[in-house]
C-alpha cells in the first residue's frame, strides 16, 4: 500500500527474474522500456567493438527476443525508429523478415547485446 496515496510511477526491475509485486499485480497497468548495450565492429580489423545504447518499449514486462534488440540496434545505426506493436514488428514499414545488409548504409557486424535494466512506467501518468 502505497504511503498517503501516492503511487509509484516508475520502478527499475531486471525482467531475468521475478517481477516486483507492484507490477505483478496489474501488469496492464504499465508501460516497460528495456535497456541494452549492443556491441559492434564496422570492419573484420576493428580490435575493440563500438557500442551502441539499445532501448525498446513494449507493453509486456518480458525481455524482448534477440531478434528484436538487434533489429532496434539496426534501426538505430541507420538513424530510424524501431516501433514493436503486439504480434507484428516492422521498421517504417518493412517487415523485419525482408531487411538485410543490403538495406545499410555502412558494413558492420553485432558481435555482443548485453541486457542492462528495464524499467515499468505506470500508464497515464
Amino acid at each position: 500500500m502505497p504511503l498517503f496515496g501516492k503511487e509509484k510511477k516508475k520502478i527499475e526491475f531486471d525482467a531475468r527474474k521475478e517481477l516486483p509485486m507492484e507490477i505483478e499485480d496489474n501488469i496492464a497497468a504499465w508501460e516497460y522500456t528495456h535497456n541494452f548495450k549492443v556491441h559492434y565492429k564496422s570492419s573484420g580489423i576493428q580490435v575493440l567493438a563500438s557500442k551502441l545504447d539499445v532501448s525498446i518499449t513494449s507493453d509486456s514486462p518480458e525481455l524482448p527476443t534477440h531478434e528484436d534488440v538487434e533489429a532496434a540496434a539496426n534501426a538505430r545505426l541507420q538513424g530510424t525508429t524501431l516501433t514493436l506493436t503486439s504480434g507484428s514488428r516492422h521498421l517504417l514499414g518493412t517487415p523485419l523478415g525482408r531487411l538485410g545488409k543490403k538495406d545499410l548504409a555502412f558494413s558492420y557486424h553485432i558481435t555482443n547485446a548485453e541486457y542492462k535494466e528495464s524499467i515499468a512506467f505506470r500508464k497515464g501518468w
